[in-house]
């Protein structure tokens, strides 16, 4: 379960405007390794957020987050919870 502070931070890395950053150009495959889902009162799943930072690219259900994300603010909150960015697997 994350923090207060850390659903402040996923809650504006993947809503509100944010530049597209030269560092992370998006490539055509999409295999995410990294993801958020989010439960309601009732324990049902009623979205959800799927990251690659292999490649930069990102997805959500539902409609309604932002074009670009802020995926170097995604990087450092996974890294705070303590998931690893990468494996040798993945490579």
């Amino acid at each position: 379960m994350l923090t207060n502070e850390q659903i402040t931070t996923l809650e504006a890395a993947v809503t509100g405007d944010h530049p597209d950053h030269p560092d992370h150009p998006i490539a055509d495959c999409f295999y995410p390794h990294h993801a958020f889902i989010f439960y309601g009162e009732s324990g049902e799943i009623v979205g959800h957020i799927d990251i690659c930072f292999l490649c930069s690219n990102y997805s959500g259900e539902p409609q309604g987050y932002a074009g670009n994300w802020n995926l170097v603010a995604l990087r450092e909150l996974f890294s705070d919870i303590g998931i690893p960015l990468s494996n040798k697997d993945w490579d």
